[in-house]
């Protein structure tokens, strides 16, 4: 003879099963959107050190210098755990020179087409930064910038993303380009 369960027994498999399956998934949920949250502002902050260090560049003649502020390393220093390795060279037609931080990295492989030119500060105003300073990794930093290339000062630009760029001709901010070939 078979037992059947009571209706409270039924009511409550019904209800705490399905409630715990949603316990499971908010918590997931949250999981996922902490940890994002977390990766996006330790991103960030590396991003900030950069671009300090990258506002401490100047030219002197025809060579650049950097004066490094103590805050820029202080963003970069890290728990025991994680280690933060960068490097500040300068590519002129001589060659690479070397500046700050770990001088034997690798430079960034030029294996995808026209990421060379994405990391070439030949390319700019007073040729010391390049698209990746701004446009990190394609993207956008989410910072204000005076470009100069309005022939104006003071005029900053929210950094677009150049996700997708390829189908909004034309480019720069003023619509100077009309292609993207180097």
């Amino acid at each position: 003879m078979t037992r059947r369960r009571s209706l409270r027994a039924q009511l409550l498999w019904w209800l705490l099963v399905p409630l715990g399956l949603l316990c499971l998934a908010g918590a997931a949920a949250a999981w996922f959107t902490v940890r994002d949250a977390i990766y996006a502002a330790y991103d960030k902050t590396l991003s900030a050190a950069a671009l300090d260090i990258a506002d401490h560049l100047r030219m002197v003649g025809t060579r650049p210098e950097i004066d490094l502020p103590p805050v820029a390393l202080e963003m970069l220093d890290t728990v025991d755990q994680d280690r933060v390795f960068y490097s500040v060279s300068w590519r002129s037609s001589r060659g690479d020179a070397f500046m700050t931080g770990y001088e034997d990295l690798p430079r960034p492989p030029d294996s995808v087409p026209g990421k060379a030119i994405f990391y070439d500060a030949r390319r700019s105003h007073n040729q010391w930064f390049s698209c990746n300073t701004c446009h990190s990794e394609g993207h956008t930093c989410g910072l204000t910038f005076d470009t100069l290339n309005d022939d104006s000062y003071g005029n900053p630009k929210l950094t677009p993303t150049l996700r997708g760029v390829t189908k909004t001709a034309p480019w720069t901010w003023h619509g100077w380009q009309k292609d993207l070939g180097a």
